[in-house]
C-alpha cells in the first residue's frame, strides 16, 4: 500500500494517523455498540429523532472518558422537559470539588513520583517501587474516578443524571468485588455484552472458566494491544476464578456499602480487603509499566528486596519527585479516611448531618487547599488515551 501510495506522490505518515484518532474514541463507540445491540435485541426501541441520538452519543460531559452510559438511562432524559433543581446543582457542584481535589491535589502530586520509578525501575530498591506501586494505584484511581465525579457533577447542573462509576474499590473484600465498584460502567458493559452472551455462568465449569477469562483478557485489550494488558487482564481473571473455589458466596455478595456501616472492620475484613488490595497493586505494575521485561524486572526485586534491611535505609528518597514531598503521604492517608468514613455516600462531601458553617468551612478549605497544593500541570487525564 505504502509503495502504491508512492507512485502518486503521497507519502503516507503513520504519526499522523496516530494524531488524528479521536480521543476517547472507544467510550463512544461501547456507547453507540449497546444502543446498537439492545435494539437488535429488541430490548430497546430506536429513537426517531436524529438529533436526540446524536445528542445521547455526544453528551459533552461523559464523552471522552465516560461513563459509558446506556440509551435506557441517558436517552429519555434529553426527551423530558427540565427545570433547574436547585438541590441536584448543589451536590453536582459538591461532586465537581471533590474530582478537582482528587485530580489536582492527589492524582497530580503522585504521577512524579510513578513516572519516575516506573520510567527507571532499576534505580530504586524493592521497598520504594513497592510505594511507587501502591502511589499508581491511588493515582489512576483519582484520577479516573475525578473525571467520573466531575463529568456527573456537571451533568447534575444541567438536570442529568448520569451513572455511578466508582464506589469506593479499594475497600473491596474479593477481586469480584472489586470490578462491581471499579470502573461500574465498563465492567457492566462487558458482563452484558460480552460475558453474559458468551453463556455466563449457565454453561459447564470449563466453559464458565473460558468466559470468565476471555472476558478479563478483552478488558485488558481494551485497553491497548499490548501483552502488559492481556496479563493485567489475566491475573484479574485468574483471582476472580480462584474466589469462585475458595471464598463463601456470601462474602462475595455485593453491597450498597463497602465492609458494612461499622466504624471500624473486622479483622477478617481488614485481612480481606488488605489482600485484594495487594493483588490489585500486583496487577497494576504490568499495567503500568513500559515493558513486560520492566514489570518482571520490578516483580523480582520487591521479593528479593524484602528481606534485605538495606534496601530500606533510603525509603523516604522517592518522595523527593513529589510537588509537595512528603505530604503525600499526608494526604493519601486523609484520602483514605474522608472514604472510609463516608463510604456509604456516592462521594465523601455529602455532609448532610453537619451545620451549615461546618459544611461551608469543608468545603473552602478544601478548596483552598487544592488551589495551594495541587498541581497545574498540563497532562490529560489518563483515561483520555483509552
Amino acid at each position: 500500500m505504502v509503495d502504491s501510495l508512492s507512485l502518486v506522490g503521497w507519502k503516507l505518515d503513520y504519526v499522523a494517523l496516530n494524531v488524528i484518532l479521536p480521543v476517547g474514541i472507544s467510550f463512544y463507540t461501547f456507547q453507540t455498540l449497546s444502543y446498537t445491540i439492545d435494539i437488535y435485541r429488541r430490548q430497546l426501541q430506536p429513537t426517531q429523532n436524529y438529533i436526540d441520538y446524536l445528542a445521547y452519543v455526544s453528551f459533552f460531559p461523559q464523552l471522552v472518558a465516560g461513563p459509558i452510559e446506556r440509551a435506557p438511562h441517558l436517552l429519555p432524559q434529553f426527551l423530558n422537559s427540565r427545570q433547574f433543581n436547585y438541590e441536584l446543582a448543589v451536590d453536582g457542584c459538591r461532586q465537581i470539588l471533590w474530582g478537582l481535589a482528587k485530580k489536582m491535589l492527589v492524582a497530580d502530586n503522585l504521577a512524579a513520583i510513578v513516572d519516575s520509578a516506573f520510567g527507571q525501575p532499576s534505580e530504586y530498591p524493592g521497598p520504594q517501587l513497592v510505594f511507587a506501586t501502591i502511589a499508581f494505584a491511588f493515582q489512576i484511581y483519582c484520577d479516573f474516578s475525578a473525571y467520573s465525579d466531575i463529568a456527573i457533577g456537571t451533568a447534575r447542573l444541567f438536570g442529568f443524571d448520569l451513572m455511578r462509576n466508582f464506589a469506593y474499590p479499594y475497600f473491596s473484600q474479593s477481586m469480584a468485588e472489586f470490578w462491581r465498584r471499579w470502573h461500574i460502567s465498563f465492567s457492566s458493559w462487558l458482563r452484558d455484552y460480552v460475558y453474559i452472551p458468551l453463556g455466563g455462568s449457565r454453561v459447564t465449569s470449563l466453559r464458565r472458566i473460558v468466559n470468565v477469562m476471555l472476558t478479563f483478557l478483552i478488558s485488558g485489550l481494551w485497553h491497548g494491544a499490548a501483552w502488559n494488558f492481556v496479563i493485567w487482564g489475566g491475573i484479574h481473571g485468574g483471582v476472580v476464578l480462584a474466589e469462585k473455589l475458595w471464598i463463601p458466596d456470601q462474602t462475595l455478595k455485593a453491597t450498597d456499602t463497602p465492609c458494612g456501616e461499622g466504624l471500624f472492620p473486622k479483622l477478617g475484613i481488614l485481612i480481606r480487603v488488605l489482600i485484594t488490595f495487594s493483588l490489585t497493586c500486583l496487577s497494576w505494575i504490568f499495567f503500568r509499566a513500559k515493558t513486560i521485561q520492566d514489570a518482571g524486572f520490578m516483580v523480582k526485586k520487591i521479593f528479593m528486596d524484602a528481606l534485605r534491611p538495606a534496601a530500606y535505609k533510603s525509603f523516604g528518597t522517592i518522595v523527593a519527585d513529589c510537588p509537595i514531598g512528603k505530604w503525600i503521604v499526608v494526604v493519601l492517608a486523609c484520602l483514605v479516611l474522608i472514604e472510609w468514613l463516608q463510604r456509604r455516600y456516592a462521594h465523601p462531601l455529602v455532609l448532610k448531618k453537619l451545620p451549615q458553617s461546618i459544611r461551608w468551612s469543608a468545603y473552602t478549605l478544601l478548596l483552598w487547599i487544592t488551589l495551594a497544593y495541587g498541581t497545574w500541570s498540563t497532562g490529560q487525564f489518563v483515561y483520555f488515551q483509552f
